[in-house]
């Protein structure tokens, strides 16, 4: 079993401003965070020693620890720092500095910072009513929701189309995803599900999709809504993983290996 100590190895010294000025050069971002709400990835402008020049975050203040990380050619380095605010705005590492190489597993969180779902084309046919009618159930409460769906069934055929789901995050071979329990029941009822995917402007057409797993979801803005965050996987989708690796490389948004990070920092307090 992989720990999280295996994940990240640490520079040599003579390493470090190395790459530090090779993120410079290729003009990538460097991503700056203390939780999802605090984060930004920008692209710096000089190297000064072991410290980077950039414009100032509106979050950045002189006294708290700051996590980052950057992409150079597949390999993921992570490090902790401080701003210096006194003349312009400088970050400045505090202890070493880790190399990680990529993982295909990696989740990228796409909520809150990008708005992107998940549409659904839903399948339903006479068989699914035929389905329902011939299994017996034992438990009344059971038959009354069948008898429901039914009718939520024949309705639903003359749109077939849900609304965009929200995606909260997302990898290579599968994703979550928020919706109602009623929204739910309608896609594991379907027949067959095709589902299209629009994240950042672009839309990816995602095949062999399986809700693998559901849980309650609280949300304070619609308590009033039972809701579900779900589980699905998909199919190795070609378009999708170039768009990932888009992600990872320009550093835009935050992933489950930042998350990673943040753990073994803590292993070594």
């Amino acid at each position: 079993m992989t720990t999280h100590k295996d994940l990240f190895l640490k520079l040599e010294l003579p390493d470090i401003e190395t790459k530090l000025r090779e993120l410079l050069f290729s003009k990538k971002s460097l991503k700056i965070w203390q939780d999802a709400d605090t984060f930004i990835s920008q692209k710096i402008h000089d190297v000064d020693g072991y410290s980077l020049k950039l414009d100032q975050p509106d979050f950045a203040n002189d006294e708290d620890i700051y996590f980052a990380s950057f992409c150079l050619r597949g390999m993921s380095y992570y490090l902790r720092g401080t701003f210096d605010l006194e003349e312009g705005c400088l970050f400045k590492p505090m202890g070493d500095i880790y190399r990680a190489e990529r993982r295909q597993d990696v989740r990228y969180l796409m909520y809150p910072r990008f708005e992107s779902y998940i549409y659904f084309s839903l399948n339903f046919t006479e068989e699914n009513d035929e389905e329902n009618e011939n299994v017996v159930s034992i438990n009344r409460f059971q038959d009354a929701e069948k008898k429901i769906f039914k009718s939520f069934n024949k309705e639903l055929r003359k749109t077939p189309e849900l609304g965009g789901e929200k995606i909260l995050d997302l990898s290579s071979g599968g994703l979550s995803f928020v919706c109602s329990e009623s929204e739910l029941l309608f896609i594991k009822n379907s027949k067959e599900t095709t589902s299209v995917i629009i994240i950042d402007g672009k839309s990816i057409e995602l095949n062999g999709i399986e809700i693998v797993y559901d849980v309650d979801y609280l949300n304070a803005r619609i308590e009033s809504v039972p809701m579900k965050k779900v589980g699905a996987s998909f199919e190795d989708c070609e378009k999708l993983n170039v768009l990932l690796d888009e992600f990872n490389d320009n550093s835009i948004v935050l992933t489950s290996l930042d998350e990673d990070f943040q753990k073994f920092i803590d292993t070594l307090k």
